[in-house]
């Protein structure tokens, strides 16, 4: 059996995986908890270290999470109000699901009067003007080889393949270089709609 200090100095060492020093004690103590719930079930257990582990996943994933919402597919049936699918299928109770479908309905971000679901886009809604003020901040934030990649992936149609070929890239150093990009193009079109 291992001594108190051993188990304070494993959760630490397995907290210190999770990049989030905020939430660092938390993840201790929910580990600490785990194996002593453990070894209250089994003082012999060897189970401890993943039982902590565990905790800490649940943690970092789940319980410093504000709102979880529902798979997509799930949604969309909500959103359509399926209510038959909801009945047999659903593990929400009807008061969940009145509060989600008015959170889902919420999560559409309106241009002029279409509507472009946060979570894809639908092609008829995007307007050229829309397209074009994308492109401008582009060309604003983005500075070199990130501006480049973004134009030629997203205007010129160029693929990843051939931007990885013709830069001396990965094609996984391409898709993040693209994913930062549209962080930062996204943050810039959100403060530019901020502006008073």
């Amino acid at each position: 059996m291992k001594t108190p200090e051993k188990y304070m100095k494993l959760c630490k060492k397995l907290a210190s995986k999770y990049k989030s020093p905020w939430w660092q004690d938390d993840l201790v103590s929910e580990g600490l908890v785990a194996i002593y719930e453990e070894l209250d079930k089994n003082p012999n257990s060897n189970r401890v270290g993943q039982v902590a582990k565990d905790a800490m996943w649940d943690y970092a994933n789940l319980k410093t999470k504000p709102v979880t919402v529902p798979n997509t597919e799930e949604a969309h049936i909500i959103l359509r109000g399926d209510s038959d699918w909801m009945e047999k299928h659903s593990s929400y109770d009807e008061k969940t699901i009145a509060w989600l479908t008015l959170v889902l309905k919420g999560s559409h971000e309106g241009i002029g009067d279409r509507q472009i679901p946060v979570d894809g886009y639908d092609s008829e809604a995007v307007t050229k003007e829309l397209v074009d003020k994308l492109f401008e901040l582009a060309e604003d934030v983005l500075q070199g080889r990130q501006l480049e990649l973004f134009t030629l992936y997203y205007k010129e149609g160029l693929t990843q393949a051939d931007l990885a070929y013709t830069y001396k890239l990965s094609q996984a150093g391409v898709a993040q270089n693209l994913q930062k990009s549209c962080e930062i193009v996204r943050k810039a079109y959100m403060n530019e709609r901020l502006k008073v």
